[in-house]
């Protein structure tokens, strides 16, 4: 698979039947992914630039008035500058990415979907 995901991200972005939650819910998981992933090093930050904070995604964000999601990709955004001229506070800028990223899914309305893993968890099988 040579093409990026990004693509399809901004696709789903562009989507107006989705939902304003479901958007904060799809940007926290996807920037939690992420955060983890740098975490681990098994991505660089150029990588999390390319897929999910950059320009491309805040424009979209933006349109749809999301401005959490906005603070949280501009964060992401600021990354690069962080490794490059204090990358001893990077791990400190990716938890905070990552904080705010959980608060967007912890703005779930009541009675929202279950995570796929509680789901499978009660069905009976």
């Amino acid at each position: 698979m040579s093409q990026s995901l990004h693509p399809a991200f901004i696709d789903l972005l562009k989507n107006q039947t989705l939902a304003s939650a479901e958007m904060r819910r799809l940007v926290g998981w996807y920037a939690l992914s992420l955060t983890d992933l740098l975490r681990r090093k098994c991505i660089t930050v150029r990588c999390a630039e390319r897929m999910l904070f950059n320009l491309d995604v805040v424009q979209q964000l933006e349109q749809r008035q999301l401005e959490d999601c906005v603070k949280l990709v501009d964060w992401g955004m600021q990354l690069e500058d962080w490794e490059d001229y204090t990358p001893k506070q990077l791990t400190d800028a990716i938890n905070a990415i990552a904080q705010l990223a959980q608060r967007l899914l912890e703005q779930a309305p009541r009675g929202a979907t279950k995570p796929l893993a509680i789901a499978r968890k009660d069905s009976p099988m």
